[in-house]
């Protein structure tokens, strides 16, 4: 783990979050270097990131912190370095619950984290876009939307990492691909006439298009139910395009 100043020691909860303090946290956690990226945007493209990021700190932190025992950058990070270390999430939580004899665990279930509150319509099926990775490609509220997760950023930063397992992010990416083609004029023209580009990370019709053979469900494996039922209930949709 990179040692940096005491920035990241400060509170979750102190807003705004410097650039300093961002990029800090993208390079422990993402081994993502900002200051050296080609990307002349990537400041910001990380808005859309530290959004979700600020919006779980103050959920997780309400009550001033009394059911959770992280507080600050730093011990984010140190749970981002213990997952690349391989250790199970069980085994993790139940750390994190010895750590605060206080903790709550009906209040902690309580906590939405998954998606935001920005609703689209695409070809007769509900887009809810959010930024848990985990409820992407989610049917919800009975097969009449579906969770998209819309950061492409972060994605395309974490692809060369080891915290998530060998794939899924570039099979993720994929996933994007297919349901938002970068070349095609009608879903970028969907996208800007439906989506706030303030709360949703634009890089996420960003990914790329897919050729014919890639497109085959056989080439996905982690998401590969998630895509069947979707195309499942969007042909039971019988929409015309997604920009219907």
């Amino acid at each position: 783990m990179v040692v940096h100043s005491n920035s990241l020691d400060n509170s979750l909860q102190e807003v705004p979050i410097s650039p300093t303090i961002k990029s800090d946290i993208v390079l422990d956690s993402w081994d993502f270097d900002v200051i050296a990226s080609k990307r002349s945007c990537a400041i910001t493209d990380l808005e859309h990131y530290f959004k979700y990021y600020t919006a779980q700190s103050d959920i997780a932190l309400h009550d001033r912190g009394r059911y959770v025992s992280i507080k600050t950058h730093q011990e984010v990070i140190r749970i981002s370095d213990l997952l690349k270390q391989g250790i199970e999430r069980q085994e993790l939580r139940d750390r994190l619950m010895l750590q605060n004899p206080n903790h709550d665990e009906e209040k902690l279930r309580r906590f939405d984290k998954s998606c935001s509150s920005i609703v689209v319509n695409a070809g007769g099926i509900n887009i809810v876009w959010t930024g848990n990775l985990a409820d992407h490609l989610r049917m919800l509220e009975h097969d009449t939307q579906v969770a998209i997760f819309h950061h492409g950023f972060f994605l395309d930063a974490v692809q060369a990492g080891s915290i998530f397992p060998a794939g899924l992010i570039e099979e993720t990416l994929r996933t994007l691909a297919l349901l938002f083609p970068q070349s095609d004029k009608d879903t970028k023209r969907w996208f800007k006439r439906n989506v706030s580009s303030a709360k949703v990370d634009f890089n996420a019709i960003r990914s790329g298009q897919l050729r014919a053979k890639d497109r085959h469900i056989d080439q996905f494996k982690f998401w590969r139910v998630h895509l069947v039922v979707l195309k499942q209930v969007f042909d039971e949709a019988e929409p015309a395009t997604w920009s219907q």
